[in-house]
């Protein structure tokens, strides 16, 4: 079940954005969208926004990150995001360090 699985490997979406910034964080949820951007340097760099069961978060993803894992960062699969809170613009968004797509262990 995709809940237990959740709960049990990671931190919800809502509980993570009053965390203080840069304090290691996972969690867990559906890409429920991509906005792929170029950046000064031609490489690809990536907007998601992340959805569990309780709330939905803006994910920034950096060129580094893509190239480890690019076949996870696609729209409708479930992944593990472990990141970083940033809420520089009075917004909380995770910086992702690293993706796990977790489809599999359901």
């Amino acid at each position: 079940d995709f809940k237990k699985v959740l709960e049990k490997k990671t931190q919800s979406i809502l509980k993570i954005k009053t965390i203080l910034a840069n304090r290691p964080v996972k969690v867990g949820g559906l890409i429920s969208s991509i906005k792929r951007i170029i950046t000064k340097t031609g490489k690809p760099m990536l907007f998601m926004k992340l959805e569990d069961l309780d709330d939905k978060i803006e994910v920034i993803v950096f060129p580094g990150v893509i190239e480890k894992n690019p076949t996870a960062f696609q729209e409708n699969k479930i992944v593990l995001v472990s990141g970083r809170v940033n809420s520089r613009d009075g917004i909380p968004k995770l910086i992702c360090d690293d993706i796990e797509e977790i489809i599999n262990d359901l």
